[in-house]
């Protein structure tokens, strides 16, 4: 009886915790360990596209400016003058200071003194600068003075370069000895190719101030040359040349006392005075002899022309000039070049062996000097061609 009562007391007992336990929440199940949260993937930053790289065209070098290019030089001389000699050494030296190194050739165009070569140059040939005026003396007179047929104006004409160099006057030693003979002198001959030319401008001028006695003026010969022989010949007796044929073709018969060197033109220096040509020391001026025989210096009117016509035209006895309209790039180019010749030793040598005692006048150094001497003052061409009409039967109609 005893394990009945106790029996039912237990199943009791678990029937009630079973109750209980059956209130009770229930918690819930523990949720599974959750990973801290990842940040998606970053892409790693991307750079811009790049093209893939191109290779560099490869082109000819830029040619330079004369590269196989041919240049002529036109001038108004004869073959073998002075100015035909200078024109040729430059035509050898040029090209190695101009970009390309191109060839250079010489024209002559000898016509109506080199007029023909003047209008050429002003109406016909291209700025292109392939084409350069190695012009002369005669032409600057002529561009002062004005012939008919002329049409060109070489103050419109850049220029690069010029050739300083006086001239001298002469006679044989047969007629005249001295100065004082010379104001005396009985039968003087003098003889040139015509009365406009350079030389006979430096003669007509000069008797003009000095007032010696001229018996008379045959004109005809066709340069300085052939009156050169004409005065060795005995068919003149008076001639000028310049210092460079002087010093080149002259000096025999000077030594040998068969001619007289009597005064020179000498130049101008940096201040305007006449000074004695560096290539002709011993030999007097004008404006010396003129002092020596009249005690003062000369003045006036045909003293101004002289200065014009026959001393300041001297400092472009032969020069570098271009057609009208010359880009200037042309124009700077030459004038750096002629620059780079003119430091050149082996260049200078050559220039000295050929062109004794002459300088060269790089224009760049003196503006507005070209200009003004080959267009002088109105009033002073103005009684120059009255002289020359009245007294010397020039005619400019």
């Amino acid at each position: 009886m005893k394990r009945i009562v106790l029996s039912v007391f237990l199943a009791l007992v678990l029937v009630l915790g079973g109750l209980i336990a059956c209130a009770a929440p229930v918690a819930p199940p523990a949720a599974p360990p959750v990973a801290p949260p990842v940040a998606p993937p970053v892409a790693p930053p991307v750079a811009p596209p790049v093209a893939p790289p191109v290779a560099p065209t490869v082109t000819a070098p830029e040619k330079l400016f004369y590269e196989g290019e041919i240049i002529t030089f036109v001038n108004g001389s004869d073959v073998g003058g002075g100015t035909d000699v200078w024109a040729r050494l430059f035509a050898r030296y040029m090209p190695r200071f101009l970009p390309g190194g191109p060839t250079i050739i010489c024209r002559n165009m000898t016509a109506a003194d080199g007029m023909v070569a003047g209008n050429y140059m002003y109406e016909v040939a291209r700025a292109d600068g392939l084409t350069i005026f190695t012009g002369s003396l005669t032409q600057v007179l002529q561009n002062i003075l004005r012939f008919p047929g002329m049409t060109y104006h070489l103050e419109n004409m850049p220029c690069v370069l010029g050739y300083i160099g006086g001239a001298v006057t002469v006679v044989s030693s047969d007629v005249v000895k001295d100065i004082e003979g010379l104001m005396e002198a009985e039968g003087l001959i003098f003889g040139r190719d015509g009365p406009t030319s350079s030389g006979a401008q430096t003669f007509i001028w000069s008797a003009e101030l000095l007032d010696f006695p001229v018996e008379k003026m045959i004109w005809g010969y066709t340069g300085g040359g052939p009156a050169r022989l004409a005065l060795i010949a005995g068919e003149i007796n008076a001639h000028t040349e310049s210092v460079l044929g002087y010093n080149t073709s002259m000096l025999p018969y000077i030594e040998s006392g068969e001619v007289v060197a009597l005064f020179q033109t000498g130049i101008f220096d940096v201040n305007g005075n006449v000074i004695r040509d560096p290539g002709l020391p011993d030999v007097p001026t004008l404006e010396e002899v003129y002092k020596d025989i009249y005690g003062e210096l000369p003045s006036g009117p045909k003293y101004d022309v002289y200065k014009s016509l026959v001393v300041g035209v001297r400092g472009f006895g032969k020069y570098l000039t271009f057609p009208p309209d010359t880009p200037d790039h042309i124009v700077d180019m030459w004038t750096k070049a002629v620059r780079d010749m003119a430091n050149d030793p082996e260049f200078m040598k050559e220039f000295g062996r050929v062109c004794p005692g002459a300088k060269m006048l790089l224009t760049e150094d003196s503006p507005g000097m070209w200009e003004s001497v080959v267009c002088p003052p109105a009033e002073i061409v103005a009684f120059a061609r009255e002289v020359l009409t009245e007294e010397y039967g020039v005619s400019f109609d």
